[in-house]
């Protein structure tokens, strides 16, 4: 829709901080929640997460619910939202990374024993530095809480109602065009 756009990979917790403070326009891939439109517009969502715990396959784990969980190391992003329960769930060892590549460098060198986010981001970094390493890993469980993505604009950046418009307006024209469909089979997803 005729917008030139440069991305910036930042960690996680930086990128929003200085995504509210309209150091950069805005954060994609974020989920909305009510407590974020003081600082954001969002865009509709247009690709759901699946947030889900992910382990080696080698480690056998009995897993019914968090309680299970209590006795193992749970590799976690700094500044990611997390489903209330999990948030919630005090008890759990939960050890800090500042991005997805250094949680999945955790769980691939037995750092930690799990490692929780949302599975196509847990493949795409692990295939991307552990290529071929996939099929050493699973998924415990459903996903914890299936979310959509959005495209978030500071409202601190002027026209950022316009540019959320604009961009649902040119995300529902490569949905219409099947474009969107070979975007994501492109990339795996």
């Amino acid at each position: 829709v005729g917008y030139n756009v440069n991305i910036n990979f930042l960690p996680w917790a930086r990128g929003l901080h200085d995504s509210k403070n309209g150091l950069y326009d805005g954060v994609l891939t974020i989920w909305y929640r009510k407590e974020r439109e003081k600082w954001f517009k969002f865009s509709e969502g247009f690709f759901p997460n699946e947030i889900v715990f992910i382990k080696k396959k080698k480690l056998q784990i009995k897993y019914k619910g968090l309680e299970d969980l209590k006795d193992y190391s749970i590799g976690v992003i700094r500044g990611f939202s997390y489903p209330d329960s999990f948030k919630k769930a005090t008890f759990l060892n939960k050890s800090k990374s500042k991005n997805a590549e250094q949680s999945i460098k955790k769980l691939v060198h037995d750092r930690v024993d799990i490692i929780i986010m949302d599975k196509l981001v847990a493949k795409f970094h692990l295939n991307k530095k552990y290529p071929g390493q996939w099929k050493n890993y699973e998924v415990l469980g459903a996903p914890l809480k299936t979310d959509f993505q959005h495209l978030a604009i500071s409202k601190k950046i002027q026209n950022h109602q316009k540019i959320i418009e604009d961009f649902n307006r040119g995300y529902q024209k490569i949905k219409a065009s099947g474009e969107f469909k070979k975007i994501l089979k492109k990339h795996g997803l």
